[in-house]
């Protein structure tokens, strides 16, 4: 496999009033899915608290698919809401790989925050498409964390941004957790009051018919 050359990227579309590059998501394209119902269940929750001058974004049906039959050289990988950044990123990457024959994406409608990878391999090479996008996407991930580190060490308080962050992340998993927790409870004390009142009114017919 060739080497490939450390290019940095800063994943600037997750940057606003309250958070940093740090908090890029880039955890579902490898083997590592850190809450992936909790990111959707925050992402509802923040559309709540959404006034009405600001822009409802939409929230992909898929978080991410492998698409496509035939010779597993050549695959198609949708990653739901990602757009240009993260597919140029991993494009790039991916042409660097001398076991890759192409690579390209696409975003498919505006409205629609689904990124389209499309990857072919050299059937020679022995790689499948699904191996060679996984490495790249370790390659990318390692190269945000490069980046990430070196602007920390510039500027503490993006460190201090991104514990924030990482904190809050945690205490959102842990409060869904306690509330599906406490549904599953409320839902087999309702079985039990259910089973409770057959029984009650099973008596009751055989007193009457008594």
């Amino acid at each position: 496999m060739k080497k490939l050359q450390p290019t940095f990227f800063y994943p600037c579309e997750t940057l606003n009033n309250n958070t940093s590059a740090s908090t890029v998501n880039l955890t579902i394209l490898t083997d590592i899915v850190v809450f992936p119902d909790v990111f959707r269940k925050q992402q509802a929750k923040q559309k709540q608290r959404m006034s009405v001058n600001e822009v409802k974004l939409t929230t992909a049906a898929i978080a991410f698919q492998v698409r496509g039959t035939g010779p597993e050289t050549s695959r198609t990988f949708a990653i739901g809401d990602e757009d240009h950044t993260l597919g140029n990123a991993t494009r790039h990457i991916l042409m660097q790989d001398s076991r890759v024959n192409f690579a390209g994406y696409s975003v498919p409608h505006p409205s629609e925050p689904v990124v389209h990878i499309r990857v072919q391999t050299n059937p020679d090479s022995g790689c499948t498409a699904v191996d060679a996008f996984k490495d790249s996407c370790k390659t990318l991930h390692s190269q945000c964390d490069e980046v990430l580190r070196r602007l920390e060490e510039i500027l503490p308080e993006v460190q201090e941004d991104r514990l924030r962050s990482e904190k809050l992340i945690l205490g959102d998993a842990a409060y869904f957790a306690q509330e599906e927790e406490s549904g599953e409870e409320e839902a087999e004390e309702d079985t039990y009051q259910d089973d409770d009142a057959a029984v009650d009114d099973v008596m009751m017919e055989v007193a009457d018919s008594a």
